[in-house]
């Protein structure tokens, strides 16, 4: 072989390493990969979103058997009827509601349904001790008095700090957006004109 054609050959195989390299993945940078910081603080939100939402899950879980034994307790507990003006809760709630029922145990109120003048749809509060823990939307409760668990509805449930999870038709809703918390908040001021109603108190002056 001459010098010229090993020359050559050279420059090929030199040329060949070049391309391979600049097409290996490997050896590209890493401009679009999280650093190690970055990628430590995702994990640590991922954990704690699992966890807030396992959390949820227990207390979900804890206010729906609470409500059982209310509902399973209804015939021992105190009833209220209080008709309602169709406007008399205006400042709190669209709705027309025509009478509520409202249930005690001696000491504190543990649940409140809503019926309306017109229509089979209707609202149930539950409280553990004085504070709001549940309402169920339900569209088709005129029917009853009691509860049905097999019911569809939405489910919106509180603590000391207010709405924190919701429940339609079955399904835990994962995010909690404005309109709900808007929705939650909306029942919450319900729920306060509903008890002073029940208690016998004006209801022409409640918060807005």
């Amino acid at each position: 072989m001459n010098k010229k054609l090993s020359v050559v050959i050279a420059a090929i195989f030199a040329t060949s390493a070049s391309l391979a390299f600049a097409h290996d993945p490997q050896s590209e940078p890493m401009n679009n990969q999280p650093s190690a910081p970055e990628a430590l603080a995702k994990g640590k939100a991922d954990d704690a979103a699992r966890l807030n939402q396992h959390v949820n899950t227990d207390r979900v879980s804890a206010v729906d058997e609470r409500v059982l034994e209310v509902e399973k307790d209804l015939p021992t507990l105190t009833r209220t009827e209080v008709m309602l003006a169709p406007a008399s809760l205006g400042s709190v709630t669209d709705e027309k509601w025509a009478k509520l029922h409202a249930y005690s145990n001696g000491t504190s109120v543990e649940r409140i349904k809503v019926y309306p003048s017109t229509g089979n749809k209707t609202e149930e509060f539950y409280y553990d001790k004085g504070d709001l823990e549940m309402v169920f939307l339900e569209p088709n409760g005129a029917s009853r008095e009691g509860h049905d668990t097999h019911a569809e509805g939405t489910k919106y449930y509180f603590d000391a700090n207010g709405l924190f999870a919701i429940n339609v038709g079955g399904r835990m809703v994962q995010d909690i957006d404005l309109e709900a918390k808007a929705m939650g908040a909306k029942l919450q001021r319900e729920s306060t004109a509903l008890r002073n109603a029940a208690a016998g108190k004006a209801t022409g002056d409640l918060p807005k």
